[in-house]
């Protein structure tokens, strides 16, 4: 019930400080676009915008989110309650990849209707929200100005957008295939094509390695830069 509580107070905190706002106008200004496209190429150019924007958006996001509670000193209340280091990342985890999912799904009906199917852009969106969430945290915990923390998203995901390579017929190898936004593409270009089960296994298992480090790496970095700041490990 404590992380149900703290997504609903994070989904708050995000609308009230015109997150949704801000991604509606967004994602209706890519429904225009993609309107303007003929149908087969706007379906490409879809799977590039949920995997370029909206599986990023927690990226994005969760930066700014880091130093508004920081500034507001909300974060430094938090962590004298019993709240837990992995509610509290859950739960910007969930928030920010619901905000994802809303906005994916919103562009894919406004464009498509109902003609494209839904599971591999939610599946694609959650994980990729969920990753690159875990990536933003652990960068924002560190840093003290929005631009450092922008500067620093961009060197450390730059490599994987080389997927792209594969993607585009530009370079082609297996080793590209192994990273997370390879599965991410994939799984978006089967919103409009069949995806074999043994494929979303696939996605789930590499997927599931790739969180797991990031939550690691996180957990260890918000341990260090936040809970021992404020004398209280938990």
């Amino acid at each position: 019930m404590r992380l149900l509580r703290m997504v609903i107070h994070n989904v708050v905190f995000q609308f009230k400080h015109g997150f949704y706002l801000v991604y509606l106008i967004i994602s209706l200004s890519y429904v225009a676009l993609l309107r303007m496209l003929p149908y087969s190429f706007a379906q490409k150019v879809f799977s590039l915008i949920i995997f370029s924007d909206i599986s990023f958006l927690g990226l994005f996001f969760i930066g700014a989110i880091i130093f508004l509670e920081r500034d507001q000193g909300i974060m430094q209340a938090l962590f004298v309650t019993p709240l837990r280091i992995t509610e509290y990342i859950l739960s910007e985890v969930f928030s920010l990849a619901f905000l994802s999912l809303i906005m994916g799904m919103l562009i894919g009906f406004l464009r498509f209707g109902l003609s494209f199917s839904a599971l591999p852009i939610v599946l694609a969106t959650f994980l990729a929200s969920t990753l690159f969430t875990l990536f933003g945290i652990a960068i924002a915990v560190k840093q003290r100005r929005i631009t450092s923390y922008f500067v620093i998203c961009f060197f450390l995901i730059a490599p994987f957008f080389l997927p792209l390579l594969s993607y585009f017929d530009i370079y082609n190898s297996r080793v590209l295939q192994f990273f997370p936004t390879a599965v991410f593409l994939n799984l978006l270009d089967g919103s409009f094509k069949p995806v074999c089960f043994s494929y979303y296994m696939y996605a789930l298992a590499n997927c599931a390695v790739w969180i797991a480090v990031a939550w690691y790496f996180t957990t260890r970095r918000f341990t260090e830069y936040v809970i021992n700041k404020t004398g209280e490990i938990q």
